[in-house]
């Protein structure tokens, strides 16, 4: 054995015999690898695959005669994805101003939404706002939460910070003047953002005005729990030109949500018959969640909104996404269809609906004393409900906003009086008797006794 390995002859064929074998062994490997790898699963690296609802369309409502009461309108959110924005702090900075430049720039600044950010005025010339030194404020409990994550540790077990937030909130009742002042805790988010960073020479990053714009947004984001788990709302309601325009700019981590809003076709009219949307008070979660519904759906609330929600709602699908450490979309597929509600008509005469309405509040206006009143008008040969108007009524399309003062109203004008605010008195007497009739329990010469007064309160 010896003698041959010797040879060179025998030593190039078992070099080679040797690096076929390997080879061999390599592609039956990779032939394995790819037979049975699942199409859908990622190969690339560097990538993150992320899922999101396509909401289903909600069923729409129409009268009798199909004229369309309530219909969905689109509008889309601008969101940022935790896991999909770029991983270290000054990259975020970055993608967050440019959101904010590009809002501007469109003449959006205002879609931003409702900001629980502590100060007036801009960097570095900040005042705590009234709501800030506020003890009855979220505003001012957001603060504490984040001033007792700095006396303690960044994400401290809950519990831990609450404990604290509840003893800073009796310490600075009773030592105002202890209250940190807004450079400290400016500061400490600056810091803590990496807001202040330098670039390769040296200078700042930002200008003030940019510093200003980034901390706003660090802090909303903040307040809002953003992380792997919630998505952060950036901005609502944008157009569809928005959409485009982000969407060429590639901001990694920025994202649309499509939101579907419900619009009424006759604004003031049929409110309390049709009814709300909203999403599942915690009171009411254990039964939506029976049904299969998701924590953050959206639900009729009153009205045939909630009368038909079994008909009316639809079944999410999903979407699973797939992007590049960039946050650009490799591909993406439809993982389960959305399924749309069906629409519902009603019984309802829109025309009707809104000449009892106009009138019955001419009528209610012209009576001195009275504040209230109702119309039912129903169909003799079918026994169909053609109108149910209520007096003082409302709009559903600035219900939101008109709240305080609907809810305040000594009149009420959220009761449908036509349902649920008068007994039927005599008319009642005609039902009473053709339901007798019916069953024989009464006839023509049948009469009873009437006192002109309750049964009950005169002894009968």
């Amino acid at each position: 054995m010896r003698e041959l390995l010797k040879k060179p002859s025998f030593r190039i064929a078992f070099v080679g015999a040797l690096f076929v074998l390997v080879c061999l062994v390599y592609f039956a490997r990779m032939f394995v690898i790819v037979a049975t790898a699942d199409p859908d699963d990622k190969i690339e690296t560097g990538t993150y695959t992320r899922t999101e609802p396509i909401q289903a369309l909600r069923g729409e409502i129409y009268d009798r005669n199909g004229n369309k009461l309530v219909y969905n309108e689109y509008s889309y959110d601008m969101v940022f994805d935790y896991d999909a924005m770029a991983a270290t702090q000054v990259e975020r900075n970055v993608t967050i101003l440019q959101a904010v430049k590009a809002l501007e720039e469109r003449g959006l600044a205002g879609q931003r939404g409702e900001s629980s950010f502590p100060f007036s005025g801009t960097y570095p010339n900040y005042t705590y706002t009234a709501e800030a030194r506020d003890g009855s404020s979220n505003i001012y409990y957001r603060l504490l939460k984040r001033i007792a994550e700095d006396e303690l540790e960044t994400d401290a077990p809950v519990n831990k910070t609450q404990l604290t937030v509840a003893i800073l909130d009796n310490f600075y009742s009773e030592n105002p003047e202890a209250f940190p002042a807004e450079k400290e805790i400016v500061d400490w988010f600056i810091s803590r953002y990496k807001i202040n960073e330098k670039n390769e020479l040296g200078e700042p990053m930002f200008t003030d005005a940019e510093i200003d714009a980034i901390l706003r947004v660090r802090y909303d984001m903040e307040v809002a729990d953003f992380s792997p788990y919630v998505r952060y709302t950036f901005a609502e309601d944008v157009d569809v030109s928005f959409v485009t325009y982000i969407k060429e700019l590639r901001l990694v981590g920025a994202d649309f949500e499509i939101e579907i809003e419900r619009k009424y076709a006759y604004p003031g009219y049929a409110s309390h018959i049709l009814g709300r949307t909203g999403a599942i008070l915690a009171e009411n979660w254990e039964y939506y969640e029976a049904l299969g519904y998701n924590m953050n759906d959206i639900v009729g609330i009153d009205g045939c909104e909630a009368a038909f929600e079994e008909h009316l709602r639809g079944v999410d699908g999903v979407r699973v996404i797939v992007e590049d450490k960039n946050g650009n979309i490799i591909r993406s597929h439809v993982e389960k269809e959305p399924i749309p509600g069906k629409d519902v008509y009603l019984t309802i005469d829109i025309d009707l609906q809104i000449a009892a309405e106009k009138a019955l509040a001419r009528n209610v206006n012209l009576v001195g004393d009275a504040h209230a009143g109702a119309i039912t008008a129903i169909d003799p040969k079918d026994g169909d409900v053609l109108v149910l108007a209520s007096y003082p009524t409302f709009d559903l399309t600035t219900y939101g906003q008109d709240y305080n003062n609907l809810a305040g109203d000594a009149h009420n004008p959220l009761l449908n009086r036509a349902l649920n605010a008068y007994t039927p008195g005599s008319a009642f007497k005609v039902g009473m008797v053709a339901a007798g009739i019916t069953t024989g329990a009464v006839n023509s010469q049948t009469s009873f006794y009437c006192a002109g007064a309750d049964p009950v309160s005169t002894g009968m």
